[in-house]
This record gives C-alpha cells, sequence and structure tokens, in this order.
C-alpha cells in the first residue's frame, strides 16, 4: 500500500528507484535513489565481510557521535524465527543445508559456539550499515517506520 501511495505522487513512467552497485573486495555498497525525489531520497546498504564471529564495533568507522545513534541487530542465520514465513525458503536455510563440497553444515542451534571452538573452521561475518533518507512532508515518518520494519529481513 505505501509503495503504490509513493508511485501516485511520482510522474507515470518514472522508475521508482534506481540501484547504484558498487563493490570492492569486503565491501559492497548498494544505493537505492529515486530520480524524481532526487535528494529527498535513498537508501544505502554497506556490507563489509570481516573474517571473525561478528564481534567487532563500528567497523564502518561512523563519527562517534553517529555511531551513537546506530541501532545494532544481531542476525543469527540459524535461527528461523528471525524470518518472515513469506520470507522462508528451505534450500537456503542454513540450518538444514550441507556443502557437497566442503561438507559443512547444517547448522545447528550451538552452531556459533562450535565454530568459535573450532580454529580450522573459516569464518565471515557480514556488517551492514542501512542508511536511509526520506524527506517528504506527510509521508516522512510512515516511509521511516515501514523500511524500518522491513530491513531487517530483506537486507
Amino acid at each position: 500500500m505505501l509503495m503504490s501511495c509513493l508511485t501516485l505522487d511520482s510522474p507515470p513512467n518514472n522508475n521508482f528507484f534506481q540501484a547504484l552497485p558498487s563493490c570492492v573486495y569486503m565491501i559492497c555498497i548498494l544505493h537505492f535513489q529515486n530520480e524524481y525525489m532526487k535528494e529527498d531520497f535513498f537508501i544505502k546498504i554497506e556490507t563489509w565481510h570481516k573474517p571473525d564471529m561478528g564481534t567487532q564495533e563500528n567497523v564502518h568507522c561512523l563519527d562517534p557521535n553517529v555511531w551513537k545513534t546506530v541501532e545494532v541487530v544481531h542476525i543469527d542465520i540459524a535461527d528461523r524465527s528471525q524470518v518472515e514465513p513469506a520470507d522462508y525458503k528451505a534450500d537456503e536455510d542454513p540450518s538444514i543445508f550441507q556443502s557437497i563440497k566442503t561438507k559443512r553444515g547444517p547448522l545447528g542451534p550451538n552452531w556459533k559456539k562450535e565454530l568459535a571452538n573450532s580454529e580450522d573452521c573459516p569464518r565471515m561475518c557480514a556488517y551492514k550499515l542501512v542508511t536511509i533518507k526520506f524527506r517528504w512532508w506527510g509521508l516522512q515518518n510512515k516511509v521511516e517506520n515501514f523500511i524500518q520494519k522491513v530491513r531487517i529481513s530483506k537486507c
């Protein structure tokens, strides 16, 4: 419903979102913007892959005052309760999948502890920073709340 409201306010034949991906080793930036809304709207998702268990703070090197405003959300990839039922795909479930090539998986309920105790097993954590700017009178709070609600399951 929200996207249809926003689409009604945009000119005909205007692509609502334009994705501008950019990848450099271990860092990927996905920038969504809208030509019609110009600088009043963007979503930027910065993903930085680190060879750890998700223990680092402020890997994106944000200013300390900005870092204070960041909400850190830890996601357990093997915890199905963190996935919306509509988004669940059994063939992508780490608690079911086992790699034929590496024989890794499936991930059990204590997979983090097991991985921390296994020195020979590689680790990788994706640190994501989601930045949202939406400045349209009357819709700003509604759109920002909507984006915050769906960001975890969709990013």
